[in-house]
Protein backbone atom coordinates (compact mmCIF):
# COMPACT_ATOMS: atom_id res chain seq x y z
CA UNK A 1 0.00 0.00 0.00
CA UNK A 2 1.61 3.08 -0.53
CA UNK A 3 1.86 6.54 1.30
CA UNK A 4 -1.38 8.52 0.08
CA UNK A 5 -3.58 5.19 0.39
CA UNK A 6 -2.48 4.82 4.03
CA UNK A 7 -2.88 8.97 4.46
CA UNK A 8 -6.51 8.12 3.35
CA UNK A 9 -6.86 5.64 5.80
CA UNK A 10 -6.07 7.65 8.61
CA UNK A 11 -8.36 10.83 7.01
CA UNK A 12 -11.22 8.57 7.39
CA UNK A 13 -10.29 7.41 10.83
CA UNK A 14 -10.13 3.46 9.64
CA UNK A 15 -8.14 1.52 12.23
CA UNK A 16 -6.42 -0.31 9.20
CA UNK A 17 -4.13 3.10 8.45
CA UNK A 18 -1.62 1.74 12.02
CA UNK A 19 -1.90 -1.69 10.71
CA UNK A 20 -0.28 -0.51 7.31
CA UNK A 21 2.13 2.06 8.97
CA UNK A 22 3.30 -0.48 11.18
CA UNK A 23 3.74 -3.00 8.01
CA UNK A 24 5.07 -0.80 6.32
CA UNK A 25 7.70 1.75 8.51
CA UNK A 26 7.77 -0.56 11.98
CA UNK A 27 11.56 -1.54 10.97
CA UNK A 28 12.89 2.43 9.73
CA UNK A 29 10.80 3.59 12.83
CA UNK A 30 12.16 1.29 15.34
CA UNK A 31 16.07 1.93 14.02
CA UNK A 32 15.03 5.65 15.09
CA UNK A 33 14.00 5.00 18.04
CA UNK A 34 16.99 2.53 19.10
CA UNK A 35 19.58 5.04 17.70
CA UNK A 36 18.39 7.65 20.64
CA UNK A 37 16.99 4.92 23.22
CA UNK A 38 19.02 1.60 22.68
CA UNK A 39 16.43 0.04 24.70
CA UNK A 40 14.24 -2.72 22.55
CA UNK A 41 11.40 -2.18 24.77
CA UNK A 42 11.82 1.88 25.41
CA UNK A 43 12.00 1.77 21.59
CA UNK A 44 8.86 -0.22 20.74
CA UNK A 45 7.00 2.08 23.32
CA UNK A 46 8.21 5.37 21.39
CA UNK A 47 6.86 3.53 17.92
CA UNK A 48 3.69 2.63 19.50
CA UNK A 49 3.23 6.20 20.57
CA UNK A 50 4.30 7.37 17.39
CA UNK A 51 1.26 5.17 15.74
CA UNK A 52 -1.24 6.69 18.39
CA UNK A 53 0.29 10.59 17.61
CA UNK A 54 -0.43 10.03 14.01
CA UNK A 55 -3.67 8.75 14.76
CA UNK A 56 -4.36 11.99 16.37
CA UNK A 57 -2.76 14.18 13.99
CA UNK A 58 -3.29 13.13 10.35
CA UNK A 59 -7.13 14.50 10.49
CA UNK A 60 -6.08 17.96 10.90
CA UNK A 61 -2.56 17.54 9.08
CA UNK A 62 -2.16 15.87 5.80
CA UNK A 63 1.52 15.54 5.57
CA UNK A 64 3.30 15.35 2.13
CA UNK A 65 6.34 12.53 2.98
CA UNK A 66 4.64 10.17 5.41
CA UNK A 67 7.85 8.87 5.87
CA UNK A 68 9.99 11.76 6.94
CA UNK A 69 6.64 12.28 9.24
CA UNK A 70 6.64 9.59 10.59
CA UNK A 71 10.49 10.11 11.53
CA UNK A 72 10.15 13.55 13.16
CA UNK A 73 7.07 12.01 15.33
CA UNK A 74 9.17 8.92 16.36
CA UNK A 75 12.67 11.34 16.35
CA UNK A 76 11.23 13.56 19.24
CA UNK A 77 9.27 11.18 21.25
CA UNK A 78 12.43 9.03 21.50
CA UNK A 79 14.17 12.09 22.66
CA UNK A 80 11.71 13.29 25.40
CA UNK A 81 11.63 9.28 26.63
CA UNK A 82 15.33 9.77 26.57
CA UNK A 83 15.72 13.06 28.41
CA UNK A 84 12.67 11.41 31.38
CA UNK A 85 15.13 8.29 31.43
CA UNK A 86 18.64 10.28 31.40
CA UNK A 87 17.11 12.34 34.78
CA UNK A 88 16.70 8.43 36.05
CA UNK A 89 20.46 7.79 34.69
CA UNK A 90 19.31 5.33 32.26
CA UNK A 91 19.65 5.15 28.58
CA UNK A 92 22.16 5.28 26.00
CA UNK A 93 22.38 4.82 22.08
CA UNK A 94 23.98 7.11 19.33
CA UNK A 95 21.96 10.05 20.32
CA UNK A 96 24.22 11.02 23.00
CA UNK A 97 27.41 10.48 20.62
CA UNK A 98 26.00 12.45 17.95
CA UNK A 99 25.38 15.62 19.90
CA UNK A 100 28.77 15.48 21.30
CA UNK A 101 30.11 15.04 17.75
CA UNK A 102 27.97 18.29 16.79
CA UNK A 103 28.58 20.43 19.61
CA UNK A 104 31.97 22.01 18.43
CA UNK A 105 30.17 23.27 15.36
CA UNK A 106 27.02 24.75 17.04
CA UNK A 107 27.77 25.97 20.45
CA UNK A 108 30.72 28.56 21.75
CA UNK A 109 29.72 29.04 25.18
CA UNK A 110 26.26 30.58 24.36
CA UNK A 111 23.11 28.84 23.62
CA UNK A 112 20.59 30.31 21.80
CA UNK A 113 17.72 31.32 24.00
CA UNK A 114 15.15 32.21 22.06
CA UNK A 115 13.14 30.29 19.37
CA UNK A 116 13.80 32.75 16.52
CA UNK A 117 17.92 32.61 17.31
CA UNK A 118 17.15 28.72 16.90
CA UNK A 119 14.87 28.95 13.36
CA UNK A 120 18.17 31.19 12.27
CA UNK A 121 20.47 28.65 13.11
CA UNK A 122 18.20 25.47 11.91
CA UNK A 123 17.83 27.92 8.14
CA UNK A 124 21.72 28.34 8.18
CA UNK A 125 22.28 24.68 8.94
CA UNK A 126 19.61 23.81 6.19
CA UNK A 127 21.41 26.48 3.89
CA UNK A 128 24.94 25.04 4.74
CA UNK A 129 23.16 21.38 4.00
CA UNK A 130 21.73 22.01 0.70
CA UNK A 131 25.34 22.98 -0.93
CA UNK A 132 26.58 19.54 -0.13
CA UNK A 133 26.54 16.70 -2.63
CA UNK A 134 23.89 14.53 -1.74
CA UNK A 135 25.72 11.64 -0.47
CA UNK A 136 27.17 13.69 2.35
CA UNK A 137 24.14 15.07 3.04
CA UNK A 138 22.43 11.80 3.45
CA UNK A 139 25.20 10.93 5.34
CA UNK A 140 25.15 14.12 8.05
CA UNK A 141 21.35 13.83 8.22
CA UNK A 142 21.56 9.92 9.37
CA UNK A 143 23.82 10.65 11.71
CA UNK A 144 22.34 14.11 13.37
CA UNK A 145 19.12 13.99 12.54
CA UNK A 146 18.55 10.19 12.63
CA UNK A 147 21.08 9.66 15.30
CA UNK A 148 22.20 6.27 12.94
CA UNK A 149 25.01 4.72 13.76
CA UNK A 150 29.04 5.10 12.14
CA UNK A 151 28.43 1.66 11.36
CA UNK A 152 24.63 1.45 9.75
CA UNK A 153 25.63 4.38 8.09
CA UNK A 154 28.79 2.54 6.39
CA UNK A 155 26.47 -0.19 5.78
CA UNK A 156 23.98 2.11 4.06
CA UNK A 157 26.22 3.62 1.76
CA UNK A 158 28.96 0.68 1.12
CA UNK A 159 32.04 2.29 2.46
CA UNK A 160 33.83 1.70 5.61
CA UNK A 161 33.24 3.07 8.95
CA UNK A 162 36.50 5.08 8.77
CA UNK A 163 35.38 6.50 5.48
CA UNK A 164 32.51 8.13 6.91
CA UNK A 165 33.82 9.46 9.92
CA UNK A 166 36.02 11.20 7.81
CA UNK A 167 32.90 12.56 5.68
CA UNK A 168 31.86 13.42 9.25
CA UNK A 169 34.58 15.33 10.19
CA UNK A 170 35.15 17.23 7.03
CA UNK A 171 31.34 18.32 7.03
CA UNK A 172 31.28 19.49 10.49
CA UNK A 173 34.57 21.23 9.76
CA UNK A 174 33.26 22.81 7.00
CA UNK A 175 29.68 23.68 8.93
CA UNK A 176 31.76 25.12 12.03
CA UNK A 177 33.59 27.26 9.39
CA UNK A 178 30.49 28.26 7.68
CA UNK A 179 28.63 29.02 11.06
CA UNK A 180 31.36 31.30 12.13
CA UNK A 181 31.58 33.32 8.98
CA UNK A 182 27.35 33.94 9.42
CA UNK A 183 28.04 34.90 13.07
CA UNK A 184 27.67 31.72 15.19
Amino acid sequence: MDDLEIIELFWNRNEKAINETQKKYNSFLMRIANAVLGNPLDCEEAVNDTYLRVWDSVPSDRPGIFSAYLAKITRCLSIDTFRKLSAKKRGSGEYVYSLDELNECVTDGKNPQSEAEMKELTEKINCFLSEQNKRNRDIFIQRYFYFFSIRNIAEHFAISENNVKIILSRIRKELKEYLQTEGY
